[in-house]
């Protein structure tokens, strides 16, 4: 599968080229605290992003709109005219089924309710007059509607498109070449990296200008983790593997960046992941740790990466309620792109240990990055959607990996054109 240009060589034509790599906006921190937040503090999370995302969402949509229609905050308010109100979708049953329940909840209650604490503002959403929608739980949406009784809101319109701006061009020298692959690395009946090394051996011979590999190196659900046999701590096996990688690219000017995952055994379970701690004697300067999510920047060219299976866990929750002429894939990423968040999805899936305080400072979009990276166990894919080129390399595991090539923009003139991408199997 490929996107953009047709590339005649994917060899690094110029290995004395060594780009600038940089992170972009804040990251959770090497040693963050986690774990910590009680359910009133994770409560306060997640209205104080209810109130901000819903409100720049909302505004977006009254700038396109440039109307007089009546905007509250108050998803209970009772109208005999149309209104605009924003707020969380949430649904009456937590099991999937194709006809259920939908409820619109707002970040604060109305005078009324205010003396009942069992209560929260939630009013019931009939899509009967939409053509098309498709909903999660956990989006933040506004919505157009009437509203006669306080407890049902008849939608006429819906607006969720994203509000963020898109990265300003790159200023690249020199083309780029970079090479993505996702863990896990090995296949599930051995611990031989097999597939792994095939691809360092593939990159000592094309020498790209950055490889990017995401966590997770030594998988939590890896049947062989359990084996008695095992002569090593898991924190001694991952050093292992890391000094493996620094010797392919020794006298190389491939630089590696390396993207925690929640999912290795010895890495913190807890979503945003702090990055990697590798030890002075596996340290290189051609290695960069980042944690999970992360924004990644070479020479203004911005890379928005997460190893978290987002796309899977949407893809699980996610309803139609009136069918979309949209393909899943660009829909299921454009989703990330809209709500600014690389995890919107709430209740999160029940393998993703989220830190709310954490989620609420790190795993948001301030732009649409030039590429967005979403490692999944669904099909790869590549495609242009929203000013961002969305990527799913799949599993190196499953022998896939992904290639980048850009342009340079010396004289100035760039495009979303000038990246080619490619994903292919060994």
């Amino acid at each position: 599968m490929a996107v953009g240009s047709k590339v005649s060589s994917w060899t690094n034509a110029n290995k004395e080229k060594r780009f600038t790599i940089g992170r972009v906006g804040p990251h959770v921190p090497p040693k963050a605290r986690y774990m910590f937040d009680l359910l009133k503090t994770a409560s306060e999370v997640r209205t104080r992003v209810c109130r901000f995302i819903g409100m720049r969402i909302n505004s977006q949509w009254s700038e396109q709109k440039k109307d007089d229609v009546l905007v509250t905050w108050n998803v209970r308010a009772k109208h005999q005219q149309r209104y605009r109100t924003w707020g969380r979708i949430c649904f009456e049953s937590e099991t999937k089924h194709s006809n259920p329940t939908v409820l619109l909840e707002g970040y604060k209650k109305p005078p009324k309710m205010n003396n009942d604490k069992k209560l929260w503002p939630q009013v019931e959403l009939d899509f009967s007059e939409l053509r098309e929608c498709c909903l999660f739980p956990g989006q933040l949406i506004a919505v157009e509607g009437l509203n006669l009784t306080e407890n049902l809101l008849k939608v006429h319109n819906i607006f969720s498109e994203s509000f963020i701006p898109a990265a300003k061009p790159p200023h690249l020298t020199d083309n780029l070449n970079i090479v993505i692959a996702a863990g896990p690395f090995t296949l599930s009946n051995d611990l031989n990296y097999q597939p792994l090394w095939e691809l360092m051996t593939k990159i000592t011979e094309e020498e790209p200008h950055v490889l990017i590999l995401i966590g997770p190196f030594l998988d939590h659900s890896h049947p062989l983790l359990q084996d008695d046999e095992f002569t090593c701590t898991y924190q001694e096996f991952f050093y292992k593997i890391i000094t493996k990688i620094k010797n392919y690219i020794s006298g190389k000017c491939t630089q590696v960046v390396l993207v925690a995952s929640s999912r290795d055994v010895h890495h913190h379970p807890v979503y945003p992941t702090p990055e990697y701690f590798l030890p002075k004697a596996v340290q290189c300067q051609n290695i960069f740790v980042l944690p999970d999510p992360c924004n990644l920047d070479i020479e203004g060219f911005r890379l928005g990466i997460t190893s978290i299976d987002s796309l899977m866990h949407l893809g699980r929750q996610e309803v139609m309620i009136k069918p979309s002429g949209t393909d899943k894939f660009s829909r299921l990423g454009n989703y990330i792109l809209n709500q600014a968040c690389y995890y919107p999805l709430y209740p999160p899936a029940k393998e993703v240990n989220i830190d709310s305080e954490l989620w609420e400072k790190y795993a948001f979009l301030k732009e649409k990055p030039h590429v967005l990276l979403l490692p999944s166990d669904m099909r790869y894919f590549c495609k242009h959607v929203n000013e961002t080129v969305i990527l799913n390399p799949e599993r190196l595991s499953k022998r896939t990996f992904a290639r980048i090539y850009l342009k340079s923009s010396s004289d100035g003139f760039w495009t979303q054109d000038s990246i080619s991408c490619e994903v292919i199997k060994m």
